[in-house]
């Protein structure tokens, strides 16, 4: 008689494996998202590996971690969910928040983690005074770095403000006090949310959007109508008194303009003497 009932027990529990094996199941493609200190978004494949439908919700622990979509009903196909950081909302370190997946198929968490590195800071040494620049790698690595090989290299030196109009920006780094032009790499667009406030620093460029190079332009007073279409990189954090006191400065306009000289360029030079490094560009320890 035992032995009957033992029989039973196996064969209701073989029973209940496979009704459960059927029902919806949760799969996950990745189990940590690893950011370092550059991405802002990644995707991970969310899968129902059972049978019905897998219905889902997703949450985070952070207020720097974004999901999308997060919640839903997947039958057999899969769905992509991108997860956004955002570093200006943290201090440079490494931090690391949770995604937590809860679903009638199962739960899981996926560990996020991201490095928020120190800002690079330079000093701009002019004829005028000296301005001090905060960089924004985050939103625009490829420029930033790009501007600090340029300084450290020794590019800037000597080269001047060719393009300055009161009210508006002053733009250098592309002409030498004679007017001979110096060119550097062309480096990719890198529109982002940072706007064109006073005292923004962003790349010039000529039609083609990725067509930056060396010169760049700080605003002397906020033009969002340029926001989106010209990288902004960087800001003013100390000297804001000197970009307006060159953006002040008389220049090749009006009626008596001289054709030896290029329009809204200084009558004077205003010489880039050296860019110095005060905070450089690396990863946190």
């Amino acid at each position: 008689m035992s032995t009957i009932r033992f029989s039973a027990l196996i064969l209701f529990i073989g029973v209940f494996v496979i009704v459960g094996c059927s029902g919806p199941q949760l799969s996950v493609s990745k189990g940590n998202l690893d950011f370092g200190a550059a991405e802002t978004n990644q995707t991970f494949q969310l899968t129902n590996a059972g049978g019905g439908a897998l219905n889902w919700h997703i949450k985070d622990d952070q207020d720097w971690i974004t999901v999308k979509p997060f919640a839903g009903s997947t039958s057999k196909d899969s769905v992509m969910v991108t997860i956004a950081v955002d570093r200006s909302k943290l201090e440079p370190n490494k931090y690391q928040g949770k995604v937590m997946i809860t679903s009638d198929g199962g739960d899981t968490t996926i560990n996020v983690i991201v490095v928020k590195l120190r800002n690079p800071v330079v000093e701009m040494v002019t004829s005028m005074g000296t301005v001090k620049l905060e960089l924004f790698p985050d939103v625009a690595p490829i420029h930033v770095q790009n501007f600090l090989n340029l300084a450290k290299s020794g590019f800037y030196d000597g080269l001047i403000f060719h393009r300055v109009i009161d009210g508006f920006m002053i733009q250098g780094g592309g002409f030498t006090a004679d007017m001979q032009r110096k060119d550097a790499r062309l480096i990719p667009a890198e529109f982002n949310d940072s706007l064109h406030n006073e005292g923004a620093l962003a790349m010039a460029r000529g039609n083609d959007p990725n067509s930056a190079s060396s010169q760049f332009y700080i605003c002397l007073a906020p033009r969002h109508e340029l926001d989106y279409k010209y990288t902004v990189f960087g800001k003013v954090i100390e000297g804001m008194d000197v970009v307006h006191a060159i953006g002040r400065v008389k220049t090749n306009k009006g009626p008596d303009r001289r054709p030896d000289m290029m329009p809204d360029q200084p009558l004077e030079p205003v010489i880039i003497k050296k860019i110095n490094i005060l905070v450089d560009y690396e990863p946190m320890r």
